[in-house]
């Protein structure tokens, strides 16, 4: 899922690429950056929790920055960390992980990782914690680090048939900048490359992120353009996309940070809007009609996060969730304060006040095979 850039993971990333590979870290301790990480209230190893997914026996899995992996199994108090092997025959750059998602069956984890030239999509058993060794022979999409390029994958969703679709935010294909463009394609063979319709030179789309729909099958991809969100849509992966029309909102200025679909409705989630007073939800129903821009209860628009997700599986009924960091005022300055968790219907439900601690948070949302959240957040 798409994340806006924070200070934090900047600073990380800098201190990382400065000083190698990250060291191991005790158990519930801090990281070198001085961040605490949270799997629910379980403190974990790390400092980070990124692309957050569950499966169906209730294992966690997450990335932090680069190459580390992380596992957590029901009950566990200690998270497992592995460092991706990367084979030394890459030129260029060496590949880092970029999204994970569960299989739509939830008994594997699919990952995603690339680095200027290539994209690599493997696979990690559901009740495993080591990810394979990486190799060329793992690519499954390629380019050139010349120009627009597979480094920048946004999003990542499981497919039927055991196939994952990634999305990345330049269309390598093409010379424009900011055009997403869609992969499809098994773990460990070459993918299909998907043009997105209406996406011509000229146009910069920012936020692209993209969702399954698990009672149905059908795919839908969002993306914002100038003041314009855009929503593309496929019954299944195997047939064509066509652009839905879309909300007559005005999102010029706001990030779009997650989508979610179940039973043909849509949940999308946006903050960083300067022209609208706090974080913002949007509604799609299965018969097409959008609500109006639903801003979430006590919540200022900067610094703020925001997640949707739906329940994995097959239901009798639709499961969303959502989470957002809390920020608050104090003495004329922001800080966060925890984490905040609502059910949503057609509505944004009552609020659930999951963390309060000061300097907490949200750093990823996911709802399991049972219908239970898990949220990943960290303190600073």
């Amino acid at each position: 899922m798409i994340q806006p850039l924070r200070l934090g993971v900047l600073l990380a990333a800098i201190a990382t690429s400065a000083a190698g590979a990250v060291a191991p870290s005790a158990a519930g301790a801090p990281s070198r950056f001085g961040h605490i990480a949270f799997i629910d209230h379980v403190r974990v190893s790390g400092g980070d929790v990124r692309s957050l997914a569950v499966t169906r026996s209730g294992m966690r899995h997450w990335l932090a920055l680069g190459q580390e992996y992380y596992s957590l199994a029901p009950g566990a108090s200690k998270a497992t960390r592995r460092v991706l092997h990367v084979d030394k025959s890459f030129e260029g750059s060496t590949p880092e992980l970029a999204e994970i998602v569960p299989s739509v069956d939830g008994r594997r984890i699919d990952v995603v990782s690339a680095n200027c030239s290539s994209m690599q999509v493997f696979q990690v058993g559901q009740n495993r914690r080591m990810p394979p060794e990486i190799t060329p022979s793992q690519n499954v999409a390629s380019s050139s680090c010349n120009g627009p390029n597979l480094t920048s994958v946004i999003s990542a969703v499981g497919l039927a048939h055991n196939r994952v679709a990634v999305v990345v935010a330049d269309d390598p294909s093409g010379t424009s900048y900011g055009r997403p463009a869609l992969y499809i394609g098994r773990p460990g063979q070459q993918f299909r490359h998907v043009t997105l319709p209406n996406t011509g030179d000229g146009q910069y789309f920012a936020f692209a992120t993209i969702t399954r729909d698990p009672h149905d099958g059908a795919l839908y991809v969002a993306a914002i353009s100038g003041r314009d969100l855009r929503i593309w849509y496929a019954r299944t992966s195997h047939r064509p996309f066509r652009e839905l029309p879309s909300s007559d909102a005005h999102f010029s200025l706001r990030y779009l940070e997650s989508i979610a679909a179940s039973h043909g409705a849509v949940w999308l989630s946006f903050s960083g809007a300067r022209n609208h007073r706090g974080i913002t939800l949007l509604h799609r129903s299965p018969a097409g009609h959008w609500s109006h821009l639903m801003t979430i209860p006590h919540s200022t628009r900067q610094l703020a996060y925001v997640l949707v997700a739906a329940g994995p599986k097959r239901s009798k009924q639709p499961r969303f969730w959502e989470a957002n960091t809390v920020v608050r005022r104090s003495n004329g300055l922001l800080a966060n304060e925890g984490v905040d968790l609502r059910r949503l219907t057609s509505q944004i439900g009552r609020v659930h006040h999951y963390t309060q601690r000061r300097r907490d948070r949200l750093e990823g949302l996911a709802v399991g095979w049972h219908g239970q959240h898990v949220v990943g957040h960290q303190v600073y």
